[in-house]
């Protein structure tokens, strides 16, 4: 089904309500119809979480690989007899347009900010470093 017969779909069987759009504006008011170029641009909005198959398959195996590749190297260390590390940094450091936000990736809230990269990155250990003290 081409992206164009989707659109149309989209536009027959679910119809936008004229006074929402998922952008938040309102449609242009044109003697009480709204005009098709809105109607397109909220429909592709509401196609964007559809996922095309083929993408889906691909982030499928990827994730099967990746898996696969955690499995071999812990297995890899087992026979050289070394611990397998594990990664402890649960802050991460997320840019947002002239900051960076320090987010906590067990709950995705912001935990923090700042203005540049290395101070975020020192906040994020910090952060780190107490949930380590806590924890033990």
């Amino acid at each position: 089904m081409t992206l164009k017969a989707e659109i149309s779909t989209v536009l027959l069987h679910h119809p936008l309500p004229p006074s929402t759009a998922s952008a938040g504006a309102r449609p242009p008011f044109t003697v009480g119809l709204v005009t098709r170029a809105w109607y397109l641009t909220n429909a592709v909005c509401a196609l964007e979480a559809i996922m095309h198959p083929s993408i889906q398959s691909r982030r499928e195996v990827l994730a099967v690989l990746r898996e696969r590749t955690r499995l071999a190297t812990a297995e890899f260390y087992e026979l050289v007899g070394i611990v397998f590390p594990v990664v402890s940094c649960r802050h991460k450091v997320i840019p947002v347009g002239k900051a960076y936000h320090v987010t906590d990736s067990a709950t995705g809230k912001v935990k923090g900010f700042r203005f540049t990269h290395q101070a975020a990155c020192e906040l994020a250990k910090v952060l780190d470093d107490r949930v380590l003290r806590s924890s033990q």
